[in-house]
């Protein structure tokens, strides 16, 4: 995807901002001003209100209040993730995962090994594309059992302030490791039998990551109910209730995502024809054992659609530590990933201990960054020509898709606006880009609202009215 012309010529012309005395700001910015001003006012928010809007090319503050102050930016905080990937992996990056066994005349003697390197784009369709690779280098049988390597990572696989809300199985707060496999989720599909009080049909995707003892029935109607028991060891689930006429599914989180990953694995291998022993385990590849097959994920680039227009909690957390294995050592840590993105921010001009950078996704009241620190280092970032592309292209694009598909419709924002959403119980914040006609500048913003429980529409009402007015500013004739 390419940027528009003046966003590269913004690019080019760009310059510090000119010191000494200020200027009088031009009346279609001091007009934009007062009409944010009054927007800020009526919405009463406070001190839990941030704002801060920035011509890209001058530098140019247009818009201030509470810019300053550090606040939860919610899942705008997967802004400052998605930076650091691009500047610090690359947009071509890829991951990693590959098979290693010791093979001879189509038997691998013990053991096969699958290692991954937390690639978050590894499916069943991506693990069955490794066992027919398999199949067809001759691999017929497998004496021993499979063991997940997931060293890339260390196993602390929940993400940091996730325990903020423990005992929960929704996928939104998903686990991450080393190897995982859709998502580290599993999928409950639940089919009525032959007839009324027959049992129901339960299948699991992927299959063999749990256990299911089903209790379910088929009925008139569906009242399904799943019991997910999440262990170090594995998983099982008692599925219980009556299901109509129609399938249903169900899906949940995984609390051990390599056990899960090696009992789909073995699935995969035996549904190609190689046969295999019943044992998974996790464990380390040792050393020297042959490769056997291999698989690379989507590049960088193209995954980051996932986490900047779907918000997608997973692949923010699995970005975030790939940049501390990556940049900092493996095995990669949480703290190594905090450690990483900060020292990679700091050449967009965020002095480390600046904000506070908990986790990857903005999930829970874990980090802080201000308004202010947002647009510099949204600013910084589009003038940067290895990564501005990127960048641009995976933020949500107003009324047209990602988070935003169902805001902002309609000129002069749809299609011109570029953001980031955010929403957490009492917090909301949108923060992006409004791409400007040819010869005006691109501007940057970002509102953060802290403290609005039970006002959240009125919130995202904010943002919303922040971005039309600015771009209203730059499509003025």
């Amino acid at each position: 995807m390419f940027l528009a012309p003046s966003l590269i010529l913004g690019a080019l012309l760009w310059t510090e901002p000119r010191q000494g005395a200020s200027q009088p700001a031009p009346a279609p910015e001091a007009a934009l001003a007062a009409r944010l001003r009054a927007l800020v006012d009526e919405a009463g928010i406070g001190r839990g209100l941030g704002v801060s809007v920035v011509d890209i090319v001058s530098g140019r503050s247009l818009f201030s209040h509470n810019s300053g102050q550090a606040l939860n930016p919610a899942s705008n905080a997967k802004i400052p993730t998605a930076i650091a990937a691009l500047s610090g992996l690359h947009p071509e990056y890829r991951w990693q995962t590959t098979v290693h066994g010791r093979a001879s005349e189509g038997v691998v003697s013990g053991s096969i090994y699958i290692k991954g390197y937390g690639d978050p784009t590894l499916d069943t369709a991506g693990l069955l594309g490794l066992a027919h690779e398999l199949r067809a280098d001759g691999i017929r049988r497998v004496d021993g059992g499979v063991v997940a390597d997931d060293t890339f990572f260390d196993r602390v696989y929940t993400p940091p302030a996730f325990d903020q809300q423990p005992d929960e199985d929704a996928t939104f707060r998903a686990n991450v490791g080393g190897l995982n496999v859709n998502g580290n989720t599993v999928v409950f599909r639940v089919a009525p039998g032959s007839a009324d009080g027959a049992p129901a049909r339960v299948t699991v995707e992927p299959p063999g990551a749990v256990a299911i003892d089903n209790q379910a029935v088929t009925g008139p109607t569906t009242a399904v109910r799943i019991g997910l028991q999440l262990t170090a060891t594995g998983a099982s689930a008692r599925v219980w209730g009556s299901v109509g006429p129609e399938r249903v599914a169900y899906r949940k989180r995984i609390e051990n995502p390599s056990l899960a990953a090696g009992h789909a694995f073995r699935d995969a291998l035996r549904s190609v024809g190689i046969r295999v022993a019943e044992a998974v385990t996790v464990g380390a590849t040792p050393p020297g054992t042959r490769l056997l097959a291999s698989r690379k994920s989507p590049p960088l680039s193209a995954v980051l659609y996932d986490l900047g227009k779907s918000s997608d909690n997973f692949v923010a957390e699995t970005v975030f530590k790939t940049l501390g294995a990556e940049l900092e050592g493996r095995p990669g840590t949480w703290a190594r990933a905090k450690a990483a993105v900060e020292r990679t921010l700091s050449r967009f001009g965020i002095a480390p201990g600046t904000c506070t950078i908990v986790n990857g996704s903005g999930l829970f009241d874990a980090n802080r960054i201000s308004a202010q620190q947002m647009t510099a280092l949204l600013g910084a970032a589009l003038r940067d020509p290895t990564i501005s592309s990127e960048l641009v292209a995976q933020l949500a694009t107003a009324g047209a898709d990602g988070t935003l598909r169902g805001r902002l419709h309609g000129a002069p924002t749809e299609r011109a606006v570029r953001a980031k959403t955010g929403t957490l119980d009492g917090v909301i914040s949108l923060s992006g880009y409004v791409l400007p006609p040819p010869g005006r500048s691109p501007i940057a913003f970002s509102v953060l609202a802290n403290g609005v429980r039970g006002r959240q529409g009125s919130a995202r009402q904010l943002a919303d009215s922040i971005a039309t007015e600015i771009a209203r500013f730059l499509y003025r004739r």
